[in-house]
């Protein structure tokens, strides 16, 4: 994801425009990478007019000039803070019972000539919240996707309490299908584009008898855009409407990537509840990400190296 938002930026950058306006421009990278991409997107927009939308208060500040608030409808001209959020309470995780999780054996992707990545060896218990960290590009995506069955491996397997997937999701059973849940880090792949958000939400939480009221105000997520279809939902709205579909299908494994990279850390905050919440329920949660604060409240983290 990182990887495709810095090629599309630097596809706009190379018609020499006047007027550069980004939308979350660092969002997906990790911190070392989001720095240096800050320092070349300053040279290379010197002496144009650049508009950043952003939640990067860092970046924010980096950048300098005018800075323009967003709050509620009201816009206010503001230096940029990062506001404090108390991040809720950990919730204690019950204990599996006789579940294991999710497991990674000498687990290797990769794509045409590209490096492997991997071997991978590690286990998501049930009832754990797990971070899967790494670089831009060292391959946390097509992990998760591996797990989910899009992406067959080079070598190696992924078990689910203890069974071999098979490595194609076509290949799998319907138990095994409904188990995990994938919340793609481009929350566009995960919604269709004609239908309303109300109707598939209502649809899963009918077929699941979950609660969508409960799901949709844990996640902040108003009422109001359940009429609405996803393009006319912003990025951050579209990816927790992403993970409240996968929510309400209460699966044994769900795999998230970068679920607060669009998000306040407010709304960021309340996503990490959410997650915490269903791992507490018994799910094994593995969750792609470079945000320090979601990391820092996991309850182990995978760290991928550098491909190549």
């Amino acid at each position: 994801g990182g990887q495709r938002r810095r090629v599309a930026i630097a596809r706009a950058l190379s018609v020499d425009p006047g007027l550069v306006v980004l939308d979350e421009p660092t969002a997906g990278l990790d911190p070392d990478t989001a720095r240096a991409f800050t320092e070349l997107l300053l040279s290379v927009t010197a002496g144009r007019t650049l508009v950043l939308v952003t939640h990067d208060a860092r970046l924010a500040r980096e950048v300098g000039g005018t800075v323009v608030t967003v709050d509620g409808g009201h816009i206010e001209e503001t230096a940029p803070a990062l506001r404090p959020v108390r991040w809720p309470a950990r919730v204690a995780p019950t204990s599996g019972g006789t579940r294991i999780g999710l497991a990674f054996d000498s687990l290797a992707v990769a794509y045409p000539n590209s490096a492997l990545i991997g071997p991978l060896d590690a286990v998501v218990p049930a009832g754990s919240v797990v971070a899967l960290a790494g670089r831009s590009g060292s391959g946390k995506s097509t992990v998760l996707r591996a797990a989910a069955g899009l992406h067959p491996p080079a070598r190696g397997s992924v078990r689910l309490d203890g069974e071999e997937l098979a490595p194609r999701v076509e290949d799998r059973p319907r138990t095994h299908i409904d188990s995990l849940a994938l919340v793609p880090q481009d929350s566009s792949l995960a919604l269709a584009p004609a239908v309303t958000v109300g109707r598939r939400l209502r649809r899963l939480a009918r077929d699941h008898r979950t609660d969508l009221a409960r799901v949709c105000e844990e996640l902040q997520l108003g009422s109001e855009l359940l009429d609405r279809r996803p393009g006319a939902l912003s990025g951050g709205q579209r990816q927790r409407v992403a993970l409240a579909a996968a929510i309400l299908r209460e699966p044994d494994v769900l795999l998230v990537d970068e679920p607060t990279a669009a998000l306040d850390r407010a709304t960021g905050s309340a996503v990490l509840a959410r997650l915490e919440q269903a791992s507490a329920a018994g799910a094994a949660v593995l969750v792609a990400t470079h945000d320090a604060d979601v990391i820092a409240r996991c309850d182990s983290v995978l760290e991928l190296p550098d491909v190549g």
